[in-house]
């Protein structure tokens, strides 16, 4: 299970031991959710939307971090593509194919 699996537990194997013990308790009949284990634990991990299959995951993370270069360099598609160490017409076929929409200046003059 995810959640157990992000927790830091500062008490070591025995406060992993009491918290399946406490779920056990909760849950004697079946798998053991989320909602049988601590409220602490369960508020401080983040919810991770599950992707479709990995392509979609790799296109995600990809148009990411290509917006995220964009960002860094003021939208300079040049720039963007020198700290991604990609040539820039494949930066510009990404940004085309994964739909990103980009700003009407480009950030090296303020000229399109």
């Amino acid at each position: 299970m995810a959640i157990l699996m992000a927790h830091d537990y500062p008490g070591n194997i025995r406060e992993l031991e009491n918290i399946i013990e406490h779920a056990y308790v909760l849950c004697p009949d079946g798998p053991i959710g989320p909602r049988h284990l601590p409220e602490e634990l369960v508020a401080r991990t983040p919810r991770v939307t599950p992707q479709r299959d990995l392509g979609q995951a790799v296109r995600t993370a990809e148009r990411q971090a290509i917006l995220d270069a964009l960002k860094r360099n003021r939208f300079n598609r040049l720039a963007a593509a020198h700290e991604l160490r990609m040539h820039k017409s494949t930066l510009f076929r990404k940004i085309k194919a994964l739909g990103i929409d980009l700003p009407e200046t480009d950030g090296r003059s303020g000229t399109p």
